[in-house]
C-alpha cells in the first residue's frame, strides 16, 4: 500500500490532489482481513500514510486488522513513514523478517503472533534455490567512514538475519505537535529465533527475536520511547546490545516493561531492558545480565532525555547532570 495511488486525474506519482493538496494525510480508515504469502521480496509494504497530521490525535488514525504474513522470502510486514498507526491482530510466520518498522512513530501492535521459522517450511524448501538470507545476493560491508552499506537497494536479503520485530532507534519528528512516542506492543509472543531455527538457514549469521534497524544512523543517542505489555519471547535471546553498539552507535537503548514479562527470571513486577553498560546499568537498581550487552533492571520506569543548546560558542561545554 502506497499513499501516491490513482486519483481523479489518473497520475500515480506526484498526486496531490487532497483536500489539503497531499495524499499521505487523507484518512486511510481500516484495512480488515488480508493476508500475504509466498512474495519473493515483502508480504505487506506500508509506505507515506501521515493521517495523524491532519487530525493530530490516537483516535483518527489508520488501522490495520486481523491480518496475517507467511512464507514470503523477506518482509512479513514492512512500514516506512507510517505514523500513527495500529495493527490489531494478527499472524507472521516464516518470513526472514517479521515486521520492520523504519522512520515510523507513536505505532502500536497489538495481540500478534510473531514466528520466525518453522522445520514445515524448513523441509518445504530444502531443495529450493531461493531461501533465507539469499547467498546469491552480496552480504553487507562497511565502508571507509564505518557506515554500513547494502549492495543493492531494493533488496534485505543482503542482511543476512532473521529478524522479528525491527525497531528504530530515534524519534524522526520532534516538533511540538509532533507524535513523541516510538513502539507500543500489547500482548505479542515471539518464536522462533533460536539457535537451533538458524542452524537450518546456514546463509543466515544472526538471528534477532528483536533488533533496532541497522542502516538507521542518527547521533547514537536512542530515544524511541516504547512500552512493551504482556510481551512474551521464547528462548534466551532477547536483543543484540553488542552489534547496536558497533553498527550504529547506539548505547542506551531502553525498552520499559510495563507488567515484567520480559524479565527472564520472571520474578518482575514491572522493569526495564537496557543496554549493560556502566553509565546505564551503574545508575539503575536491580540489573541483572542477561547476555548480548543486555541487562534487565526490575522495579523502575525509564524514559529518555535530550538537552539541546546553542550550536555557537559551545563547542568546550561540559554537561553535569547530577541527583538533587
Amino acid at each position: 500500500m502506497h499513499w501516491a495511488n490513482y486519483g481523479e486525474d489518473n497520475v500515480y506519482w506526484g498526486n496531490i490532489i487532497g483536500e489539503s493538496r497531499n495524499m499521505r494525510t487523507r484518512p486511510l480508515g481500516a484495512f480488515r482481513n488480508n493476508k500475504a504469502h509466498t512474495s519473493d521480496w515483502q508480504g505487506f509494504r506500508f509506505h507515506h500514510f501521515e493521517q495523524f497530521f491532519r487530525y493530530r490525535n490516537e483516535v483518527d488514525v489508520p488501522i490495520f486488522e486481523n491480518m496475517m504474513a507467511y512464507r514470503n522470502r523477506e518482509h512479513g510486514i514492512y512500514a516506512h513513514n507510517v505514523i500513527a498507526a495500529e495493527w490489531r491482530g494478527g499472524k507472521l510466520v516464516d518470513n526472514q523478517y517479521g515486521i520492520v518498522i523504519k522512520i515510523a512513530d507513536r505505532l502500536t501492535v497489538s495481540d500478534y503472533d510473531i514466528i520466525g521459522a518453522t522445520e514445515t517450511f524448513k523441509n518445504h524448501i530444502a531443495n529450493r534455490p531461493r531461501k533465507f538470507c539469499d547467498a546469491s545476493v552480496p552480504a553487507y560491508r562497511m565502508d571507509s567512514d564505518g557506515n554500513w552499506v547494502r549492495p543493492w537497494a531494493g533488496n534485505w536479503a543482503w542482511l543476512r538475519h532473521l529478524q522479528g520485530l525491527t525497531m528504530s532507534n530515534f524519534m524522526h519528528r520532534l516538533g511540538e505537535s509532533d507524535p513523541w512516542r516510538g513502539l507500543k506492543m500489547n500482548n505479542v509472543t515471539i518464536s522462533g529465533y533460536g539457535d537451533e531455527e538458524l542452524a537450518w538457514y546456514p546463509t543466515c549469521a544472526e538471528s534477532d527475536p528483536i533488533t533496532i534497524d541497522l542502516l538507521e544512523k542518527n547521533d547514537g543517542h536512542f530515544n524511541y520511547i516504547s512500552t512493551f505489555t504482556n510481551v512474551k519471547i521464547d528462548g534466551d535471546k532477547i536483543m543484540n546490545g553488542c552489534r547496536a553498539s558497533e553498527t550504529v552507535g547506539v548505547s542506551d537503548l531502553v525498552i520499559n516493561d510495563a507488567d515484567g514479562s520480559m524479565d527472564p527470571t520472571g520474578t518482575a513486577t514491572n522493569g526495564a531492558l537496557v543496554q549493560d553498560y556502566e553509565h546505564v546499568t551503574g545508575i539503575l537498581p536491580n540489573c541483572n545480565s542477561i547476555g548480548n550487552c543486555m541487562a534487565y533492571c526490575s522495579g523502575v520506569c525509564l524514559r529518555t532525555m535530550s538537552f539541546k543548546v546553542e550550536q555557537h560558542g559551545t563547542a568546550d561545554w561540559k554537561l553535569r547532570v547530577s541527583f538533587v
